[in-house]
């Protein structure tokens, strides 16, 4: 899901007990792209996990880009499904791609993680 001009899914997502991650970056970025395979793969019947690209930071509270983008090298977050707090976060270049392709491993072994909280 994008938030680019509301944020009420991620509200939404952020009020219930949900694994979640977001991605921040532009149309055509690395988190774009990640975002895009996240679309696409077949993840099944897990209404538990959540994923949204801020493409407008703005959208987001200056709480929320301090906590989950601390750094201009962190583009990712997930956030734990009870207690919404920070499980991972980094450069979805080095973690979450794998020569130059989703690396779909690390986002099941991320939102494990999360879904764990």
């Amino acid at each position: 899901m994008m938030v680019n001009m509301s944020r009420d899914k991620l509200d939404a997502a952020l009020n219930n007990n949900l694994s979640i991650c977001v991605l921040i970056g532009i149309p055509g970025s690395d988190p774009d792209k990640v975002h895009t395979c996240m679309d696409r793969k077949t993840w099944g019947n897990k209404p538990w996990q959540r994923w949204f690209i801020v493409t407008n930071p703005a959208k987001l509270t200056p709480a929320e880009r301090q906590l989950w983008f601390p750094s201009a090298s962190t583009n990712y977050v997930f956030l734990g499904r009870n207690t919404k707090a920070v499980v991972s976060s980094g450069s979805v270049s080095s973690d979450l791609r794998l020569n130059n392709k989703c690396d779909y491993i690390a986002f099941k072994q991320k939102f494990a993680q999360a879904d764990a909280q």
